[in-house]
């Protein structure tokens, strides 16, 4: 992994297409499953920089998935909070307790 992680240069260049192209999901142990939540973090991270003004859509709304899936939904509701405008409505939505049965 570390191999990959140098030749790919993961810290600056890891997207999810490149990770799909080398199946790193696929081939990652279930000990290692730290190791692939670090490098979807990655991916976000990278996607988000990467997506300035593209695909019409907020940054936030295109990492939206990566953070859910990693249960940081707090950073999630930061990025939207940070883009703010239209995207108030998310930052709000993030927020709310989903225990709570009001909520559901």
């Amino acid at each position: 992994m570390d191999e990959l992680a140098s030749r790919f240069n993961f810290e600056d260049n890891l997207n999810w297409p490149l990770m799909r192209k080398l199946c790193i999901p696929m081939w990652l142990k279930t000990q290692l499953m730290v190791k692939l939540k670090d490098l979807i973090q990655n991916v976000a991270n990278i996607e988000y920089k990467l997506a300035e003004g593209e695909f019409g859509s907020s940054r936030a709304e295109h990492v939206a998935l990566y953070y859910v899936l990693l249960d940081k939904i707090g950073v999630l509701r930061r990025l939207y909070r940070n883009e703010g405008g239209e995207n108030n409505n998310y930052y709000k939505f993030f927020g709310k307790d989903f225990e709570d049965k009001k909520t559901q």
